[in-house]
């Protein structure tokens, strides 16, 4: 049981979410608000929300930081943590029937759930709205 393994099971699941939401745009409208002039790409970084307001407010010296942080509508996404099942597990031995030997044991592995928070960062409610509408037909 001292063995070391790694799987990256939860560095993979992370990629997947940030990939998730690497897609989605804003677009800008003419005086009018009637012709599309361009789409923008909403950037997403990984961050929890107090990460993003500390590099808001100091990181200014790098300067793809000052890219990211002067570019609005904008995302951040943080892995919160995992959390325990217990609804779905189930029994810790189960029997298993080979044709060889007829009786082997295998475990169960026990069930969790990874929690994220992503966050949308505007300047006003209908850019963030803009993004929300991209994103909630996924869900």
């Amino acid at each position: 049981m001292n063995r070391y393994f790694n799987h990256s099971t939860i560095r993979t699941a992370i990629t997947a979410f940030g990939t998730l939401f690497s897609n989605f745009y804003t677009a800008e409208y003419d005086e009018k608000a009637e012709k599309i002039e361009r789409l923008l790409r909403v950037p997403v970084r990984y961050l929890d929300r107090s990460k993003t307001l500390d590099h808001m407010s100091r990181d200014e010296d790098n300067p793809e930081n000052v890219k990211f942080f002067s570019t609005f509508p904008r995302m951040s996404f943080a892995f919160t943590g995992p959390v325990y099942r217990p609804d779905r597990q189930l029994p810790a031995k189960m029997g298993l029937v080979n044709k060889v030997d007829a009786s082997q044991v295998g475990y169960t592995s026990a069930p969790y759930d990874l929690n994220f928070e992503l966050v949308i960062w505007a300047r006003d409610q209908l850019k963030a709205l803009e993004v929300f509408e991209q994103i909630i037909p996924w869900f």
